[in-house]
Parts: structure tokens; sequence; C-alpha cells
């Protein structure tokens, strides 16, 4: 295998390199003394028999292409085919932890016609000689397996497995810091004053910032129900946080700009006075004291209690999410 190509969007691999193919052929043996010491000779592929091999796993074209190949005899019955070329490959993809995921392929090639009876396969592992470097994937490893079906005929079919890494460095700088850095930037909705018209703006955008995250996601990722990315999870979850924002957002302007006539109710006395009371936390003052120093109970401040205590929660929901999907990215890795 020289170089591998992956595609995550549509699930396949696309490989380029040989395969060698070797077998016994008796009609193509003779003595080197009775030919001028000739041991072995080379002569066009489609004009000898070869293995009804085909890739079962291939999309497009299945069989080995017999075109400007060439095949190998030597003198001891001993034929060599080794058919190159470009072909792609469908590849089941688990996303589950992309982009810190390990995928496996597999190459299946399997005998068209002839049974075990006629043909009985053999396999060697994937080599990597001379491969050329890959920027997004990082080969482990590679194993096969031979296995025979359970028909009369016993077709026999060779698996090729291929482990691959993710390098996740470009995904780390491009897509999870700039995302954690939204989700920082969401919480700041709650530091600004009502009064400034860039409060609501500021929600707004974080929240289409998210919308536009989710949609490079899924440009990357298959459209697949079967491994939902726990990154993808996040963004989701992390979106339904800005949505809340936009609206608590939306109600404390409300409450700052509402009537000064109308009354209080207490459980926003209440709640200012608990903001007001961890702000002054430093100075020991008892419950008669605080009532004396008590400025005057206003709407304005109902607002900032409720930006205060929204950001304290956002703040602990969304340092929840990352611990969360941190520790189960790593559950699932090293389980």
């Amino acid at each position: 295998m020289l170089s591998i190509l992956q595609d995550d969007k549509e699930g396949t691999i696309t490989v380029s390199g040989w395969v060698d193919i070797y077998w016994k052929d008796e009609y193509m043996c003779w003595e080197p003394s009775d030919y001028g010491n000739i041991s072995f000779f080379i002569a066009p592929a489609e004009k000898f028999w070869r293995p009804d091999l085909a890739f079962n796993s291939a999309i497009g074209e299945r069989f080995f292409s017999t075109k400007d190949q060439l095949m190998s005899v030597t003198s001891d019955c001993t034929v060599n085919f080794a058919p190159g070329g470009r072909s792609t490959h469908s590849c089941d993809l688990d996303m589950t932890l992309f982009p810190f995921d390990t995928q496996h392929c597999k190459f299946v090639v399997l005998t068209w016609f002839s049974g075990v009876a006629s043909m009985r396969l053999e396999s060697l592992n994937l080599t990597f000689d001379g491969a050329t470097g890959n920027e997004v994937w990082r080969i482990i490893g590679s194993e096969s397996s031979v296995s025979t079906d359970g028909t009369v005929w016993g077709y026999q079919t060779i698996t090729f497995t291929l482990h691959m890494k993710r390098k996740p460095l470009y995904y780390i700088l491009y897509v999870v810091f700039p995302l954690l850095m939204l989700a920082l930037l969401n919480l700041m909705v709650f530091r600004l004053p009502p009064e400034a018209d860039e409060k609501m703006s500021l929600a707004i955008t974080v929240l289409l910032a998210f919308s536009i995250w989710l949609l490079m996601l899924n440009d990357l990722t298959p459209r697949s129900s079967d491994s939902i990315p726990i990154l993808g999870i996040f963004i989701i979850a992390i979106m339904f946080l800005s949505a809340m924002s936009a609206i608590v957002t939306v109600h404390v302007i409300r409450i700052h700009h509402r009537d000064k006539q109308r009354a209080i109710p207490p459980w926003a006395k209440r709640l200012v006075r608990m903001c007001e009371t961890r702000r002054k936390s430093s100075k020991v003052k008892n419950a008669a004291d605080m009532d004396d120093d008590e400025e005057p109970m206003t709407w304005p401040k109902v607002a900032d209690a409720v930006d205060s205590l929204s950001f304290t929660t956002m703040f602990a929901l969304t340092v929840l999410m990352v611990v969360t999907c941190t520790f189960s990215v790593l559950i699932i890795k090293f389980q």
C-alpha cells in the first residue's frame, strides 16, 4: 500500500498500491536447460489464466484490472500477478470520539466462482514499504484473516483490516479551542449591563456562531445515526445554553426598563439582598445594620441580580458539560 485518502463525509477510503498474487500453474513448468537456460519470463497478464478474485468492499470496479498489467512466470510453475492502481472502498466509521478516534477499515477479497475444492487462498499481511505519509491519519497496524462460508462450494474470503488513528492537532486548534472560546464568550452576555445596546446583539451573535460550528461539524462527519460524535452533543448542549442566555437576556432588559411605580415582588427583593450580601461578604454585618444601610430597591437592581445569578448558573453548567464530555471521551477511549 502506497497511500490512503479517507473521506469521512462519504464513509469511504481510497487506497493506492498493488496486490501481490502468487499461485502454481502446472501448465507453466519447464526445464530451463531445454530453453536456453531461460528460468522466467514476463508477459501481458491478459494472455494468461488468473484467479477469479474480486474486492467485495470496493465501490465501482471490483475485479483486478489486467489493462497494461504484466505477469511473471518462473520455471518452477510459480506465477506472479501484481495488479496495482487506485481503488475506493467503503469503510464503516465510528465517529463517537471525533477528533480523537481510531478507525478500522476492512478490505474484503473473495473468490467469485471458484470454491475451496478448486482453489485455496492463503493470506499475508498488508505492507507499507514506500508508503507516503498522510496529513490526517497515522497507520498503527494491520491484520488479515481467511474464512470459508458454509455453502457446498466453500467460497473463501480474505479480510484485510487497516487500523488508523486520526491526528487530532488540526481539529484541536481550529475546532475545539475556538468552540471553548465561544462557550466562554457566551458567559460574557451576563457581564454586560442591561442598558448596553450590545447585550442582546452579543447573545444572538454567539448563538449564530454555535449554529455555524454545528454545520462545520456536519461537513466533517458522515450523516449516520449509528455513531454521534460527543463533540456534536457538546455543541448542541452549548447551543441550548446560548439560546437560554438569549431568552434570559430579553427578560433582564425588560426588567431593567420596567415602570418604577410597579411593585417589586418579594422573591425579587430576596434575590437582590442575596447578591448584595455576597458582594459585602468581606464585611461583618448583622441584619439590623444591613437594613439600616440598605439602599432603595429598584428594578435595575433586580435586573443586575438576575444577571449575576444567570452568570453563575451558566458558568457552572458550562464547566459541567466540558468535564462530562472530556471524561466521556477518556472512558470510551481507554475502556
